[in-house]
């Protein structure tokens, strides 16, 4: 969702109201960094919440209602700010919007999202359980990303939201924060919290502290492996998924004119589409394929089909078959499913692991420092595309890009994931847990319950 999100604000305040990529991707990124504070003590936070709600959901409710807020306030400026505000010149007054909209809009994902990670880690002790739970996390993910995101995306260039771009990218905020406080708000209010052993075995005498927690955590080696993993795929995907709009523009729809620029998004929103339904109906039965081949196996074998992927990406940008994309689209697409199901299920065996040494539960602190890996990886991966484009040579005033800002673009988009793709390999294959070792492990853990208990709404 932030990938796609990242694209929808790089295509709007570069294509259309034209701010430099470096400085969209600079004020994107920079709010990022500070999470490195806020993840960990959301996290802790949620760990020592106690009410009648639980642990995690009212953090869910909360962050809902203020990411929807943020994310109208990303489309409200443009109409104005991006002309003249305060006096002052230049590009520094959408510049200045943006970074500022951008630190509210991520406090609030911090807030929903790592209760929201924790809260699943507990949910079921049971490995291949715990796959199908992430896996039906994913589907539901993929099931909002295959519906509404490309057709907001398609909806940019269409007159039917607004007589200008900028208008309807506006409207299609509005659409987004509806479904922001929807979703989020069903989740903060109808799911039930699982009762831990961190609640029922004997408490320690003194609780850490959250420095204490954090340092723990940072030391915690499995956990810093699937961090990498997760985090080298995402810094890939992030800076190089969104070339692929430029190279369209470059390439397969080349002259910069209204048609084209609709063609572009049309074609993307197909891929969108066809990705996240293949994503929808591949992710329960990623669990199959892990228990019929092993988790380790199936990751490898997901990470080493991305590196063919853009190996081959040279050929899929073609003004004479431009549907090329999509094959290219289907094929990420089936390996980060399995990346994402995989890895949080590994993530709950750490977190099993780390229960059975201190007897106590970090769930929160795991998923917030998980979180904040992402996120780095995100912002990263969005400094490093502003940056390839801005190298590039690449002008969208241009009718006709040259041909070395097209040979640039093609030679980035098809190598740089990979030194990132290896990385995440090699994690791949030291992690130490296997699904028989942490089954035959967690034994250990006295009065552990699965079945979840019902908190009161």
């Amino acid at each position: 969702m932030n990938n796609t999100f990242l694209t929808l604000i790089m295509v709007g305040y570069n294509v259309e109201f034209g701010l430099a990529a470096s400085l969209v991707s600079l004020a994107i990124s920079l709010p990022r960094m500070y999470d490195a504070f806020l993840d960990p003590l959301i996290g802790s936070l949620s760990d020592r919440w106690k009410g009648p709600w639980g642990k995690r959901r009212p953090f869910l409710l909360v962050g809902s209602i203020l990411g929807a807020l943020g994310c109208i306030a990303f489309w409200c400026p443009p109409f104005r700010v991006h002309q003249e505000f305060m006096g002052l010149p230049g590009p520094w007054p959408l510049f200045g919007w943006l970074i500022g909209v951008a630190f509210f809009y991520y406090t609030a994902y911090a807030i929903y999202s790592v209760p929201y990670l924790a809260l699943g880690l507990g949910m079921t002790t049971d490995d291949r359980a715990r796959s199908e739970l992430m896996g039906y996390r994913v589907a539901a993910n993929n099931l909002v990303l295959c519906t509404v995101v490309p057709l907001a995306s398609w909806l940019i260039y269409k007159n039917w939201l607004g007589t200008t771009p900028a208008e309807s990218l506006l409207a299609i905020g509005g659409i987004l924060a509806l479904l922001i406080i929807g979703t989020g708000g069903v989740t903060a209010l109808f799911t039930r919290e699982s009762a831990t052993s961190a609640e029922i075995i004997t408490k320690p005498a003194h609780k850490p502290s959250v420095r204490a927690d954090l340092r723990a955590v940072l030391k915690n080696k499995p956990f810093l492996m699937v961090v990498g993993i997760v985090s080298f795929n995402l810094l890939s995907l992030g800076a190089i998924m969104s070339l692929a709009f430029f190279l369209m523009f470059s390439v397969v729809y080349p002259g910069g004119s209204v048609e084209n620029k609709s063609s572009i998004m049309t074609l993307s929103s197909i891929g969108g589409f066809a990705g996240n339904i293949f994503g929808f109906m591949l992710a329960p039965y990623v669990a199959v394929l892990s228990a019929r081949v092993g988790r380790k196996r199936l990751l490898l074998f997901a990470l080493g089909n991305m590196i063919v992927a853009y190996l081959l990406s040279p050929l899929i940008f073609s003004p004479t078959c431009p549907w090329l994309f999509l094959v290219f689209k289907l094929q990420i697409t089936f390996s980060l499913t399995c990346v994402w199901i995989l890895t949080l299920s590994m993530l709950a065996d750490v977190s099993d692991m780390d229960e059975l040494e201190n007897g106590s539960r970090r769930d929160g602190l795991f998923s917030s420092m998980f979180n904040w890996g992402t996120k780095v990886a995100f912002s990263l991966s969005a400094v490093a595309s502003g940056l390839a484009i801005d190298w590039s040579g690449f002008d969208a005033k241009l009718g006709l890009q040259s041909p070395e800002t097209i040979t640039f673009l093609r030679w980035v988009f098809a190598l740089g994931p990979i030194p990132f793709f290896v990385a995440s390999i090699y994690f791949t294959m030291i992690f130490p847990y296997s699904p028989e070792k942490t089954a035959m492990l967690r034994k250990k853990l006295p009065g552990r319950i699965a079945e979840p208990e019902d908190v009161p709404t």
